[in-house]
This record gives C-alpha cells, structure tokens and sequence, in this order.
C-alpha cells in the first residue's frame, strides 16, 4: 500500500514510506501512516513537515464501531475529521472541515459503514494552525473554492 509513496516528488514522504518500509517501531509507523495521510488531504497538500506534525500533534485519535453515527445533521460542527480506515457515509476522507471552518452546523449525517480509524480537530485547532503557518490560509481558500464549485456542479 506504500508503493506509491516511495515515488513521490516529495522527499520526506519518500523518506517515511522506505523507513515504514523497513521496518520501525509501532508508535513510528502510526505517526508516518498519519503524517502521510495528511500531507495526502487536499487543503494540506501544500504544508510543510513542520505544520504537517504540529496540526497532528493536535490530533485526537478516534476508532468508531461500524454502524455509529458520528454527526447528525444541524448539529454544531465540533470536531473535524481524517478518515484513516474504514468507510464513511458520504464517502468523505475530510468530513466536518468546512462546516468548522465556517462555525456552522453539519449539512448532513455522518455514520460509519465500517470500523473506522480518524484523526479529529477542534475548529480551535484549524484556526490555530492558520494563525501559526499562514501559509495554510492559501490552501485552504484553493480547497474552499474547489469545494463550492463542486457543489454548485452538483445543485445544476
């Protein structure tokens, strides 16, 4: 499942995937496993190693029984989340980041079909992350706009 990672252009994630690879102890492959997925999302694609470990420092880690809901609905958006494993309803990887983002409520529900692993965010931690690597607030606009005219693609 690290293949393709051993071939990317950048060379830290080459670096983790080989070392990953290789072998290391279980707490330094979940910290690569998750530090990869988040350099694989799409509003964080552009972040540095640094701001990459800081937010996942700020990660709380969640493992949900299949058939639990996460979110209902209309609710306050408390938490985002980082699929890891497992399969969500919608099939979302980034589930809630919007919604914190904006402070708003959820726009839908969101249940596990599986067992699924996540990492989760405050809206604390997203806004903490724009004020300490400003950088991210252009990723984050890209996304945003990536966003909106997917749904707009889809109300047509």
């Amino acid at each position: 499942p690290l293949a393709w990672a051993s071939h990317h252009s950048d060379p830290w994630v080459r670096w983790a995937a080989l070392r990953r690879l290789r072998g290391s102890r279980p707490a330094q492959q979940r910290r690569m496993q998750e530090l990869l997925l988040l350099s694989d999302c799409q509003p964080l694609r552009a972040l540095s190693l640094e701001a990459l470990e800081w937010l996942r420092l700020r990660c709380l880690p969640r493992v949900v029984a299949a058939g639990s809901v996460l979110q209902l609905q209309g609710q306050p958006a408390e938490r985002a989340h980082l699929l890891l494993e497992g399969q969500l309803e919608p099939p979302l990887p980034l589930a809630g980041w919007l919604e914190c983002l904006d402070g708003g409520s959820w726009s839908s529900d969101l249940r596990c079909i599986t067992a699924c692993r996540l990492l989760t965010l405050t809206p604390q931690d997203l806004q903490a992350l724009v004020q300490a690597y400003p950088e991210c607030a252009q990723s984050f606009f890209s996304w945003l706009c990536a966003e909106l005219r997917l749904r707009e693609a889809r109300a047509a």
